[in-house]
């Protein structure tokens, strides 16, 4: 993924929000970043991204090192 995030209105137990994604395909990415600390994301459409399976690859929850 390259380009860059636009920030979106935040959720419920979210700080902030962003939403990303590619004009040549349907992949969609939206990271949050949660009251807790923690970064967020999930995608959609990201199925056949770059030519290989890449459907909820990046999914999940992330903690700050």
């Amino acid at each position: 993924m390259e380009g860059a995030a636009q920030q979106i209105a935040a959720g419920e137990n979210q700080k902030r929000r962003w939403v990303w994604s590619d004009s040549s395909s349907q992949c969609v990415a939206v990271l949050s970043e949660m009251n807790n600390g923690k970064t967020s994301i999930m995608t959609r459409g990201c199925e056949g991204y770059c030519g290989a399976s890449a459907a909820g690859l990046m999914d999940g929850q992330y903690n700050k090192k």
